[in-house]
Parts: C-alpha cells; structure tokens; sequence
C-alpha cells in the first residue's frame, strides 16, 4: 500500500510538473515569436564578445580616416570635397603599393568639381585595384518595399577594380552584428564592398562567389551564412583601437610615408560624426569606459579581417535551439519530480553554470554561438514552476503535519520534521540508532474504574490534563518526542526524527524529570489518600526504522523495530520489579517511579547515571536470551 501512495504521489507531481511545464513553453513560444528572447540572446552575446576581450588580427589593415581634424585641417565641407581630392589621396596611398585599396564612400552623384571624376577615373585605372562602394536602401511599409540601389558614377565604377555593397545590417536592437555578403537586385547578386576586397586580397576573378545550403565559398574557405546572405562579424575589438589609423590629412599632406600602405589592405572611410555613418556594435564600450559607435569603415575592416581570417561565427540552426530547449526543460522536470527542491535546484544550477561555461568556451575558442536565452531561460521557468508547486504542496503536507505534530513535539523538534518530511515518506527509510521511552502509571486501569463507579470522571478528566502537560514539558525539555499517548501510557523517542548522539542520556534524563515530578502531581492524584503515585518507565536503546504513516486527514509519525517492543516489556517488567522492592523492603506510602533501563541503554550512560545493578534479568516472551536491566537511582555527583 505504501508503495502504492508513493508511485501515485510521483505520478501526481509529474502531472502537476508537466502542466506547469506546458504552461511555461507556451510563454516560451509567446517570448519567442514577439521577439523578446531573440532581443535578450542578442545581450548575451554582445557580452560574450565583451567577457572574451579584445583579440590582435593578422590580418594587415590600414584605414585612412576622414576624421573631423582632417576636415578642420583641409577646410573643406564633409558633402562637397573635391574628386580631385579623393585622386590625390588614392594616388598617394598608391604609390605605397596596398594590395588592395577599398574606399567607403559611395561616389553615386557626378563630383561638383570640374573634371574631377575624370582625374580620380584616371587614378583608378592606374592603381588597378581599387573597390568602390556602393548601397542598396530598402524602405517597407504597410503594402510596399521600396528599393534604391546607389551604384558609383559609371566613370568611376568603369575604372574601379571592382564595386561592392558597404551596407551593414542592424538587428532588432538596432546593433550591427553581421554584413551580407550578397544582396539580389534587379537580377543580380551584389557583393558586399568587405567580399570584394577579399577576393581581390587573394587573386579571386570577378564571380568568384558560390553558395549552397547556408554556406558561401570563398576560394578554399567556406562561411555560414544566414538565409539573408548576412555574416557574423567577428569583431575584433573596440573602435579606433583595434586596426591602424592615419587621419587623411596626414597622407594628403605626405606626414605619412608611402611605406604605411605596402602590401596592407587599405580602408578609406569617414569617421567623424556628422557623416552619421555610426554604428552600435558588440563593443560598444571602449577601454576608458565610454560608450561609443563604431564607424561604418571600421565594420567595414571586421569584416573584412573575418573573411580573410577565416573565422566567422557560426550559429546553430534553430532546431538544435529547441532540442536544447526541450533537453533542458525535460531534465528540469525530472530533476523536481525525482529529487527534493533543494537538490534538484543544486543540480539545475550545477547543469546551467556548466552549460554557460561551455558555450563561453564555444564561443572564445570555437566561433560557435550556443543559444543561452532560450534554453536557459525556459530552464528558469520551469524551475520557478516546480519551486512554486513544490512550495504550495510542500506547505499544504506541512500545515497537515504541524497541526497534527504541534502538541507532541517540541517546537524545535516539529521543525526538524517539517524539514524532512518527504525524507519520512519514503518506504525505503534506512534504520537509525535511537532509544525508545515507554511509561505508565501504576494501577490506573482499576483506578479509573474505580473512580468511574463513584462518579468521579472529571476527576480523571482533570488529572490527565495535569498529567499529561507536566510529562510532556519534561519529554520536551530533553529533546523528546511524544509519538503516542494511550490514555495514561506514553510512548517517547530520542535521537528521532533528528538525529542526536546523546539520545540514551536524553531518555534517562528525561525519566528521571519525569519522576521528580510525581509528589506534586500527586497532590492532584484523586486516589491519593489510597494510594500514592507511582510510575514505572521502561528505556531501550537500539536500532528503529522511523517514518510518516497514512495519508489524507490520517497521519503519524511513527517508529517500528524490535526496539520498540523491547522498551515496552521491560516498562511491562517496572511492575513485577516494584512489586518485589515492596516485598523486600515495605511500601514508604510515597509517590516514586520505577525506571528501569536495558544493557544496551547503560552501556551508553553508565558514566553519568547511578543504578541498582541487582535486578532479575528479564525474561521476555519471544526473546532467545534474557534481558539484562538496570533500575536508575539518579545521575552520579556533578551531573546536571
């Protein structure tokens, strides 16, 4: 029957926790498709860049930036700097023999200086190996997708070595991530600007770009892209501290020695503000702490040293984020249903720091992005949802238990059970060592009788009351347990529920409380003028399987082993025992108790307790051998 209530009280709780559990998938999926888990991931992993540091490339990049103190340098406005210009700077970083030159800056409007589109044509065609920047502007609405591609001049696109797209595509949370290495329009792919320079970096033809299932091959290298064609960045480092910089002045003005540019990929690009050509990226702090942008030339070079470096980020499909979702959730429940809170939400916790671990180490040293957020968080969900079902079911058994326990118990000892309350429910509790009390009042069966047939049975009513409440402050002031009380019989543990090395003393002590308090009890006892008090009490020590037995409104706590039956006997024997000290020596006429304690219960405390070692052995019914016993006399001299 026990294992019955048990497999029903499992299947119970899996049922609750499956429920809650659907329940917190379907705010998972909710989290999901609004967009709030993607935005959430996206923190995560900005901050794994963060935890991980910046990192040194080998990739040579230079980039010449248009900065606000070249333009306070050059006097010239940022929209209506001079072609010719733009000529003269690439011919002198030209003259340093780059292996490619790429510039960010999207010439789609004729110069407005006079023949300058021609000189910087010209320029063009000698260095050979230039990439012009083109845009493509996508506008949405309710009902239409406008579409604006923003090519170079064709002078110039004729003469560049190549054109390629510098757009750079933001996330939800407006952070640019990743770039597209290719964009269809008008029945063309488009390369991104960072594609074409790497393609031109290795001696690639024109066309070079394959793709196939997720995958785009760049020469002996393959990248994962996403199904918009977008490519993780693997950001370096901060802005302006990651890739070399000369401000553009400086190479105009020949304060930059051609010798900067030799066999270097070169970047050309604004970097002041008012361009607005700023992007938030991962590293959005720099190294002194302030938040800043990164400049699209300097995405640009990430991407770039990404492609080259042939270490993108590679992210799971989001098959595998449901199956680690799933798994997780799946552990979550079984970790509740099997274990106790505590431990479950240990071993949770034990599970998510490893996991966080490994997608840390996954990410720095793998390129891999694990999901965090959604397995993660939807483990937290359902860990919150088998806390609250086991907090409310835990409270409802507790409540159950401490207004049946509260008057058998000591506070202190109620807690203890409270505490380990699933621990007594299981069937397969393991034995503990504790020492049983059993006691009885001497002659109160024909006293009650007695008093019944003169009608004196609120008298018994008021003494039990007296009684009672003495006995059990005595039990409790040793750390006793009250586990029944049969009229005037009381059946006491020690050293359970709660464990205690001191259990055997505890009873005696106990015992011996219980006897002080006999004379004055004994005022109240309605057969006083008859008879005197008397007691006798019976303690074993020995080894006894505790539990919590029943269910519904029925239950006890209780204690079951030959331990038990033993101390009962030899309280059974306190009669037979008084009976022949009477004998032998004449009833005193006052109010005592008989305790008597087995060898098992001495050997614990002969160092502490005075006893009359010259008592019969106890020959019990049942029992192969007899039962050696000890009546108490007190504790020895100094004893409290």
């Amino acid at each position: 029957m026990a294992k019955t209530d048990s497999t029903a009280r499992r299947g119970a709780r899996l049922g609750r926790m499956a429920l809650l559990s659907l329940a917190v998938c379907l705010i998972a999926v909710l989290a999901s498709v609004s967009g709030l888990s993607e935005v959430l991931e996206l923190t995560t992993y900005d901050l794994r860049f963060q935890l991980r540091g910046s990192r040194p490339t080998d990739v040579p990049i230079v980039i010449v930036a248009i900065d606000d103190e070249s333009f306070e340098q050059l006097q010239q406005n940022v929209r209506s700097w001079p072609r010719a210009e733009y000529a003269r700077l690439i011919a002198a970083i030209a003259a340093g023999h780059p292996a490619v030159i790429g510039v960010d800056v999207v010439f789609d409007t004729p110069g407005r200086d006079p023949g300058g589109d021609e000189v910087l044509a010209e320029t063009l065609r000698q260095a050979g190996n230039v990439v012009l920047s083109s845009h493509l502007s996508v506008q949405r609405g309710r009902g239409y997708t406008d579409v604006t591609y923003s090519p170079p001049v064709s002078p110039l696109a004729e003469a560049a070595a190549a054109t390629g797209l510098a757009n750079v595509q933001l996330d939800r949370d407006a952070v640019a991530r990743r770039v597209p290495l290719q964009q269809y329009f008008l029945d063309e792919w488009r390369p991104a600007l960072s594609f074409e320079m790497a393609r031109l970096y290795q001696g690639l033809p024109a066309g070079s770009f394959q793709y196939h299932r997720g995958q785009v091959t760049l020469g002996s290298r393959t990248y994962s892209v996403g199904a918009d064609m977008s490519l993780l960045i693997n950001f370096r480092g901060p802005p302006a501290e990651t890739f070399t910089q000369v401000p553009m002045y400086q190479v105009l003005n020949g304060e930059v020695p051609p010798s900067t540019f030799t066999d270097k990929i070169v970047l050309i690009g604004y970097t002041t503000l008012l361009e607005h050509d700023v992007y938030l990226t991962p590293f959005r702090k720099t190294s002194s702490g302030a938040t800043v942008g990164t400049p699209g030339v300097e995405v640009q070079a990430h991407a770039l040293a990404t492609l080259l470096s042939g270490d993108p980020l590679r992210r799971p499909s989001t098959a595998v984020s449901w199956l680690l979702m799933g798994l997780g959730a799946l552990v979550t429940i079984l970790a509740f249903w099997r274990l106790k809170p505590l431990t479950a939400l240990s071993l949770i916790t034990a599970l998510v720091v490893i996991y966080l671990t490994l997608a840390f180490l996954a990410f720095a040293f793998g390129n891999l992005w694990l999901p965090l957020v959604p397995p993660v968080g939807l483990v937290a969900l359902v860990t919150t949802a088998g806390l609250v079902e086991r907090v409310v079911i835990e409270e409802r058994e507790k409540r159950r238990l401490r207004d049946r326990f509260q008057h058998f118990m000591a506070p202190d000892r109620l807690r203890a059970v409270l505490e380990h309350w699933e621990d007594l429910l299981a069937e397969d509790r393991s034995e503990i060592e504790a020492t049983v009390l059993f006691s009885d009042i001497r002659g109160f069966t024909s006293a009650t009788e007695q008093l019944t047939r003169a009608g004196r049975n609120a008298e018994v009513i008021s003494f039990l009351n007296r009684y009672t409440d003495a006995m059990v402050e005595a039990i409790f002031a040793e750390q006793g347990v009250l586990d029944k009380m049969l009229g005037d019989g009381l059946l006491v543990l020690f050293g359970a529920p709660e464990r205690s090395p001191d259990h055997a003393l505890l009873a005696v002590r106990a015992a011996l409380r219980m006897a002080a308090l006999l004379p004055e009890l004994n005022e109240v006892w309605p057969l006083r003028d008859e008879r005197p008090l008397r007691i006798g009490i019976g303690i074993h020590s020995g080894p006894l399987t505790d539990g919590i037995v029943g269910r519904g409104r029925r239950v006890e706590y209780t204690v079951i082993g030959d331990a038990v039956n033993t101390a009962s006997r030899v309280q059974d024997y306190t009669k037979e025992v008084l009976a022949r000290r009477i004998a032998q020596e004449g009833d005193s006429g006052l109010p005592e108790a008989t305790i008597l304690i087995t060898q098992a219960t001495y050997e614990q405390v002969k160092n502490h307790v005075q006893v009359d070692p010259n008592i019969p052995p106890l020959h019990a019914k049942g029992k192969a051998e007899p039962i050696r016993v000890y009546r108490v006399l007190g504790l020895r001299s100094g004893e409290v």
